[in-house]
């Protein structure tokens, strides 16, 4: 069901200005290792080495790049459907674990981001991982150095995958709180010290190369703190009702209260006495408590220490709380007290997110613009300069004008999309000769009149770089020879000619 869900509509989303950057990055690759830690494209700094070394190896064959960059996000996903499998079965309910994919395939936010070539899904499958493997170290009696060693290696991957991995760190000292043995606690939490140390000493053998230096960026500055909380958790909720869905929230709520009306007392008539007796309960509060904390550190944490968020960040998230919405489903489907009802809610709600998310799949499937898309994804992944409508049209006019004999195509010389597609997919033309300009500077028009005296010279750039730089204005020289609308937004491509 995954695969069916996933497949289909792969490429219906042209490729996104951040996907662009992994993918130039893989042909470059090792070149782009070497670079200074002060550029902002290089791959170190950026904080992704082992998906862009996966890209690497993905870059060598034929064909489009990017087929098989968004195929091992699906394969990614898989991962984090066994992942949740397991975690099910360690924490004893594996029907939760079973749902919680299904739960997992059907999420909007999941749609989207395990059709593209970014390493948030990759991120997702190691988190969900460290999940199943703090939950085995919290229950394991026999758990000792050699689990946590384990749970450091893991978390060393996250962080080498995307460097907020490190996040994940939160995890294991939360399932030991939450499932561990009261007598247990002290000996495991602080053996969870070998795992932190691990993890960070993996990252200090990459700090001379500046590894995820770029990540600070997106730190917000400290006298807006509070109001950037603010902002980030009301953004955060939005998602989560978005593309969770949201009714899935409340089954978690709703078992827990089960679990507590179960835990009630009962009165019994004994020889004429009165006696109170507890009712046995198998309600798993704890592991649900656990589930949810893990699900919301994430987001949380992001909230707090976030500047400017996008939806995938929190992408990791997911797979906590389904399995908590999992877990809450099969609690609230065996309850006795109040059957009637649980199961109505249950049905009411599981119902309400499997219609919300396959009417998402069948939207975005067919064409990504009419999807019920969130206003910041449809921005970026639609509208604006970083959404890749429309540039497959101006790479075939560029080609067949390069058939009829050698040019020169100078591209602006930031990691914008317009100018990344054409080192992506014409620096092998032989007819075409790329040259990086950059655009902004006075002496810019000297320097394509120059290059038009060789051959003829064309400038590919988006709309927004024409009208902030001026190129109609400040190069009397260029014509424009092709526009094309981006049919989804607010966005425009140009392509110029440089008369000599």
């Amino acid at each position: 069901m995954y695969l069916l869900l996933r497949l289909p509509g792969l490429l219906a989303l042209p490729l996104f200005n951040d996907e662009a950057v992994y993918l130039l990055r893989a042909q470059r690759f090792p070149q782009m290792l070497a670079q200074s830690p002060t550029v902002s494209s290089a791959t170190l700094p950026e904080g992704k080495l082992l998906q862009e070394l996966l890209l690497a190896a993905l870059a060598q064959l034929p064909g489009d790049p990017l087929l098989p960059a968004r195929l091992l996000s699906v394969a990614c996903g898989l991962g984090t459907l066994a992942a949740l499998m397991i975690c099910g079965r360690r924490l004893g309910w594996p029907g939760a674990g079973a749902f919680a994919g299904l739960l997992y395939a059907l999420a909007p936010l999941a749609q989207i981001h395990d059709r593209m070539a970014i390493p948030d899904s990759m991120l997702t499958m190691v988190g969900t991982f460290i999940l199943a493997a703090s939950i085995r170290y919290a229950r394991d009696t026999a758990s000792g150095r050699r689990a946590t060693l384990g749970l450091g290696a893991l978390l060393a991957i996250a962080a080498m995958v995307k460097l907020p991995g490190l996040l994940f760190a939160l995890t294991p000292p939360l399932a030991v709180l939450a499932l561990s043995e009261p007598g247990e606690l002290r000996r495991r939490l602080g053996l969870l010290r070998l795992s932190l140390i691990v993890a960070l000493a993996a990252l200090a053998a990459l700090a001379p190369f500046h590894y995820g230096g770029a990540e600070r960026q997106k730190i917000g500055g400290e006298l807006s703190r509070l109001a950037m909380i603010g902002q980030n958790s009301a953004q955060i909720g939005l998602w989560l009702l978005r593309y969770l869905p949201g009714p899935l929230l409340i089954l978690p709520l709703a078992a827990l209260g089960a679990g507590a009306a179960a835990r009630s007392y009962a009165l019994l008539d004994v020889d004429g006495k009165t006696a109170h007796i507890q009712q046995k309960t198998n309600h798993p509060r704890r592991e649900m408590l656990f589930l949810l904390a893990a699900g919301l550190a994430v987001p949380g944490a992001f909230a707090v220490v976030g500047g400017g968020l996008a939806s995938r960040y929190i992408l990791p998230a997911w797979p906590a709380l389904l399995l908590a919405a999992g877990l809450g489903v099969q609690i609230l489907w065996q309850t006795d007290r109040a059957r009637g009802a649980a199961r109505a809610l249950v049905i009411l709600s599981v119902g309400a997110a499997a219609l919300w998310g396959g009417y998402f799949d069948l939207r975005y499937s067919a064409d990504p613009r009419t999807a019920p898309l969130d206003k910041s994804d449809r921005r970026q992944y639609v509208e604006t300069w970083t959404a890749g409508y429309a540039l497959p049209t101006l790479l075939e006019t560029i080609r067949g004008i390069a058939a009829e004999g050698p040019i020169t195509l100078a591209l602006h010389d930031q990691s914008r999309l317009a100018s990344l597609v054409g080192e992506i997919y014409l620096s092998t033309n032989p007819q075409i000769h790329l040259a990086a300009i950059d655009l902004s500077t006075a002496e810019a028009p000297d320097q394509l009149r120059a290059l038009a005296a060789r051959w003829p010279t064309y400038v590919l750039a988006d709309a927004q770089v024409v009208d902030v730089y001026g190129l109609r204005q400040r190069f009397p020289g260029l014509r424009a020879v092709h526009v094309v609308e981006n049919p989804g937004g607010m966005m425009r491509f140009w392509l110029f000619v440089q008369g000599k």
